[in-house]
């Protein structure tokens, strides 16, 4: 299924009573559609939940939580970093929260009064604690600094340490910080260079950055990134993307002056998980351009949309996948014959919307003419949610008469449900649905459960007889 990755100002769009008539229009229409499509959320719309939560607005926390888990579900996009790429799960924007419970807290520290002390000592022995505060208290600074929210002198690294994890976010969610460092960067590059950037087309603007850096440090962009990430905090596909969003967003491209860097960052992590989406929905300009100009960068075939084309957008799209006269007539005839890479090996494109709402790939048999393959290809996303196979399950179950769905439980929902790959790979059955007489197998070269269809055409004689026998039923 498609996955449509909502920025947050999406959601809040949904439920703004200034929008209530389009809002509510649109709203009920992806509630009809949502098991027709897969609306990821990730850690980025939990952080944009968590900036506006305070003990003065808890029902409207509740109620951005609720939009949350009714589109969105229970489809999560994390990071892992084994893989370096983000993963499915399967959880409730709630069951997130209460998991995450402490790096949350820490993150809306700023927003309410949170002791970074407490935390550091709820995750560390007392006697560890009191070793390490020990020997930083005793390490003094040269200077002592005074602290502007008291007038106290911030005298050793303990202090410090404290005083800038405790004021982490005010700082970070501070306009002018931003603004600093913008102005900063004039000053270096000259404010002619960085407003040239405005005018630059997407796809260039890595190149110009790139010659920036060079003329600068004789490294570009990418070598520059790198060498920072491998002293700070690990060189890895997540690091990098936000990394580089951020160095677009500080030079001023395509720059949101009411902006502070806590927005940028969550802005840069939504990006991060919908270039791993088929489709990204924003209402914000400088997010679209910036990520445009990553999704390019990085190869990535994610398309980007406003809210007000997503309603003609899923209406195309419910066509394009389950109208069987448009699939067999448009796509499979584009589609499935393969491109020759030599050795006897064929190359196969992805269909442009997944037929039946799951396969990307319609391959013909060379050996038989009249004979075609459906298989799930999962490039360029990587991942399949598991409630996307169920859903195709219930759909073909819903064609099947009623004698047949017993059978189709027992022979293939439940063993693919067993998670054990011999037992997925015994699955066979058959069914009819219209024209073609479709077996259903487990694909046997997926290294993850995914079914496979092999669609045969009727003969005429038998269309014939089906007929004729449903006429003598009626």
């Amino acid at each position: 299924m498609l996955k449509i990755y909502l920025d947050w100002n999406i959601i809040s769009y949904l439920k703004e009573e200034e929008y209530i008539d389009l809002r509510n229009y649109l709203r009920n229409y992806i509630a009809q559609v949502k098991d027709f499509f897969v609306f990821p959320y990730s850690r980025a719309h939990i952080q944009d939940l968590y900036q506006s939560k305070s003990p003065t607005n808890v029902a409207k926390f509740e109620q951005d939580l609720d939009t949350l888990t009714d589109i969105c579900q229970t489809h999560l996009l994390e990071y892992q970093e084994n893989i370096d790429a983000p993963y499915p799960y399967e959880c409730t924007p709630r069951q997130y929260i209460e998991r995450e419970s402490l790096t949350l807290q820490a993150y809306k520290s700023g927003f309410e009064s949170v002791s970074f002390t407490e935390l550091i000592k709820s995750i560390m022995d007392a006697t560890t604690f009191e070793s390490i505060r020990n020997h930083l208290l005793s390490t003094p600074l040269e200077t002592p600094i005074e602290n502007p929210n008291n007038g106290f002198l911030i005298r050793n690294i303990w202090e410090t340490i404290t005083f800038l994890l405790d004021n982490l976010s005010l700082l970070l969610k501070d306009k002018k910080l931003e603004v600093e460092i913008y102005k900063s960067l004039c000053n270096i590059e000259g404010e002619r260079s960085i407003q040239e950037m405005q005018n630059i087309n997407i796809s260039d603007i890595f190149d110009y950055l790139n010659k920036l850096c060079i003329s600068k440090t004789n490294k570009n962009l990418t070598d520059t990134i790198l060498a920072t990430l491998e002293t700070i905090n690990g060189k890895n596909s997540y690091n990098y993307f936000l990394a580089e969003y951020t160095t677009l967003a500080f030079c001023g491209y395509s720059r949101d002056k009411k902006r502070n860097i806590l927005n940028i960052m969550t802005d840069a992590l939504h990006a991060f998980y919908a270039m791993r989406c088929d489709v990204l929905v924003t209402k914000d300009d400088g997010m679209r351009k910036k990520a445009q100009a990553e999704f390019i960068h990085f190869n990535s075939p994610t398309k980007i949309i406003t809210i007000e084309e997503l309603h003609t957008f899923l209406e195309n799209e419910l066509y394009y996948q389950y109208n069987l006269d448009y699939i067999q007539h448009e796509v499979i005839p584009k589609y499935s014959k393969g491109e020759d890479r030599g050795e006897g090996k064929l190359a196969y494109k992805n269909v442009p919307s997944p037929i039946l709402g799951l396969f990307t790939n319609c391959i013909k048999i060379p050996e038989a003419p009249n004979v075609l393959a459906l298989k799930v290809n999962l490039a360029p996303n990587g991942y399949v949610y598991y409630t996307e196979l169920k859903r195709f399950f219930n759909l073909v179950m819903g064609n099947l008469p009623d004698r047949q769905t017993a059978n189709f439980q027992k022979e293939v929902i439940d063993k693919f449900l067993t998670r054990n790959k011999e037992i997925i790979l015994s699955i066979r059955i058959f069914f009819n649905l219209k024209k073609w007489q479709i077996e259903l197998i487990a694909d046997p070269e997926s290294d993850v459960p995914l079914p496979m269809l092999i669609i045969r055409k009727k003969r005429k004689i038998v269309l014939l007889l089906e007929k004729i026998i449903s006429i003598f039923h009626n």
